[in-house]
């Protein structure tokens, strides 16, 4: 059971939107971390990915490809796995792959700590760069909307 979950979100540039999220499991970091620690144990959580593959040892430099829907549009993101700290965080960049009418380049990264001894704390940072259509004002306050709803959906994860 979660103990706390928290989303929030704020403009990093111009053209970069950000959303963190963060929740408080009842139990050690490091059982988290074994719930956590590889983007497949997440893939299926994942709203508007229809698509997922990355090699099953997972170390930073991987190759990621995803398959991303939007709306019924399909789009292929490739990028990479950024770091893996063990214990500590891991994150990934994908970025689209040819022409689309809702690009959304993003970096996401995972972080873990301990709160109190049987108490740990994982958060979800993912930065973001709407295009296309998705760059319209009122469109950018919907993917900030959406990217909140997948991040809090995300957070539940370890709990299962």
């Amino acid at each position: 059971m979660i103990k706390e979950l928290k989303v929030t979100s704020y403009k990093k540039s111009r053209s970069i939107d950000v959303v963190v999220g963060s929740a408080i499991f009842p139990f050690s970091k490091n059982k988290l971390w074994n719930k956590a620690n590889h983007p497949y144990k997440f893939a299926p959580h994942c709203i508007n990915l229809d698509g997922y593959s990355t090699d099953k040892v997972f170390k930073a430099g991987n190759k990621i490809e995803e398959i991303h829907n939007f709306l019924g549009w399909k789009q292929k993101y490739i990028g990479k796995v950024k770091s893996l700290v063990k214990g500590r965080e891991w994150s990934m960049h994908t970025h689209p792959v040819g022409f689309g009418p809702f690009p959304l380049p993003h970096y996401v990264k995972y972080s873990f700590k301990d709160v109190s001894e049987d108490k740990s704390q994982m958060s979800i940072t993912c930065e973001y760069e709407p295009g296309g259509l998705l760059s319209l004002p009122g469109a950018r306050f919907i993917v900030k909307k959406i990217m909140g709803f997948a991040i809090s959906k995300l957070l539940v994860v370890p709990t299962n």
